[in-house]
């Protein structure tokens, strides 16, 4: 599915929304790690329990679940395309695990079409199991449940340890 985002300084550019590939899933945990450790110190020090528990992060076991997908906005004509990616998993009403994009691409509609793709088939309920970095007084994913809101989509945030909990197999 190809839509058009305000990037590059606010030039209208075409971006491809598809799935991802096995040779993204590495840029993907990478930019996912870094996100959430730069945010916080309580993540960082939750995250580095994780590993030491269980030898994987939460990001990694999410990553590695068969109910977990990921797409990605691409812009074929960079020398590194995604633009930016959402891990998700589908169900009654879906989960969004993480919305990522680029930093020089942000607040240029990305996520949004990303959220909204029919790729991902999101309706208009979800949950989201990971906060967004804080910016200014208020984090990236209230922004994003307002945004939401505005078009008529109901998000709430379930956190990432009781969503694993509730849908463990």
């Amino acid at each position: 599915m190809t839509d058009v985002a305000r990037i590059s300084h606010g030039k209208p550019v075409a971006i491809d929304i598809r799935a991802t590939t096995v040779g993204d899933v590495p840029y993907i945990a990478e930019t996912w790690h870094r996100s959430v450790l730069r945010d916080s110190r309580r993540q960082r020090a939750s995250m580095a329990i994780d590993r030491a528990v269980r030898g994987a992060t939460v990001i990694d076991q999410l990553l590695a679940r068969e109910d977990v997908f990921t797409i990605a906005a691409y812009d074929d004509g960079r020398e590194y395309p995604i633009v930016g990616w959402m891990a998700w998993s589908p169900g009654h009403i879906p989960a969004v695990h993480y919305v990522y994009v680029r930093h020089g691409d942000r607040e240029a509609g990305v996520a949004m079409v990303l959220l909204r793709s029919p790729v991902a088939e999101l309706g208009n309920r979800l949950v989201y199991t990971f906060h967004g970095m804080k910016r200014g007084t208020e984090t990236l994913d209230l922004q994003m449940v307002n945004a939401l809101a505005r078009r008529g989509v109901a998000a709430v945030h379930v956190p990432i340890r009781e969503y694993l909990r509730a849908t463990a197999r």
